[in-house]
């Protein structure tokens, strides 16, 4: 595989304000007297947020600048919704926290999903793909009237991920696989017919992957879907992507419990979909795990697997 040593496209952005465990343990003393708040735990994050994970039950979630409020904010009002229909945990936001002289942000918490990430799990039990098809029908079949704009924005259409992945793609090339190369060239070339959008637009989670489906590793069952930061109307095609390069056939055994009717062309969408968008994300990976991870998962959209 090529060593991808060069310099990330498009790394997380730095926060707009300090933020610690010994800062968070203040800002709970303060607003939640009700937590003991003896065990404050950075827990990751992402693009929009830190988190910390508090009395071992706990995760809250402070926007890492200030226009990821409107995220925060947005999903705040959303998912009560999506929880009431989708069938499986969501982290729906139970505490809620004002900004302060120690953060100038609302922020909040909701309780901790426990469980692996899927790629992380021994195995994916068959009732995993019943759960995960079964949630899936219920978003894509809410109302979408109820949800307003995201804030970044509307759909992407298939013709703005080619264009996006055409204007660099020398930097494709140099981190892609070697032996995909000539499998990934007729995308890099434009030469790969685009899917037309039908325009069936619904509610989707926009970013469904591995690290966003949560397993019982004890019993491969899916316990929650998390981070919908991305949430938007668009098509439910996009939601099936991250399923095609899992491996083992996950989103066969998905697309089976999936009731919506899906129309001619699905299938071939979210194929095109799963490689363009894999290709776009291996642009943006930062060198290193990440990078390699992206590899990976780059090489099973085209049916080669480790």
């Amino acid at each position: 595989m090529s060593s991808g040593n060069e310099t990330a496209v498009s790394a997380i952005p730095p926060a707009d304000r300090p933020l610690d465990a010994s800062i968070v343990a203040h800002i709970l003393t303060d607003q939640f007297a009700e937590l003991s708040a003896s065990k404050v735990v950075p827990f990751g994050g992402g693009w929009n947020n830190d988190m910390f994970l508090v009395d071992d039950e706990w995760l809250f979630r402070f926007p890492r600048r200030e226009q990821d409020v409107e995220f925060f904010e947005r999903e705040v009002a959303l998912l009560p919704l999506v929880g009431k229909v989708i069938g499986v945990r969501i982290p729906v936001i139970e505490k809620l926290g004002a900004p302060g002289p120690h953060f100038p942000y609302p922020f909040g918490a909701y309780r901790l999903i426990t469980g692996v990430a899927s790629d992380e799990a021994p195995f994916l039990d068959e009732s995993f793909a019943v759960e995960l098809g079964g949630a899936l029908s219920r978003l894509h079949a809410m109302d979408v009237s109820q949800f307003p704009p995201n804030p970044d924005g509307e759909w992407d259409t298939p013709e703005d991920r080619q264009r996006w992945l055409l204007s660099d793609v020398e930097l494709v090339r140099s981190r892609t696989p070697d032996d995909i190369h000539d499998l990934v060239e007729p995308y890099l070339q434009g030469s790969v017919a685009v899917p037309v959008d039908p325009g069936l637009h619904c509610v989707i989670h926009n970013d469904i992957g591995d690290d966003h489906l949560i397993v019982d590793p004890s019993t491969g069952r899916l316990t929650g879907i998390i981070d919908w930061a991305d949430m938007l109307i668009g098509d439910a095609a996009r939601d099936f992507v991250p399923l095609v390069s899992h491996g083992d056939s996950l989103f066969d055994r998905v697309i089976r419990h999936y009731d919506p009717p899906v129309e001619s062309g699905f299938v071939e969408r979210v194929n095109w979909m799963a490689r363009v968008l894999h290709l776009c994300w291996l642009r943006q990976a930062d060198p290193g795990e990440d990078l390699r991870k992206h590899q990976v998962w780059l090489r099973r959209t085209f049916g080669l697997h480790d």
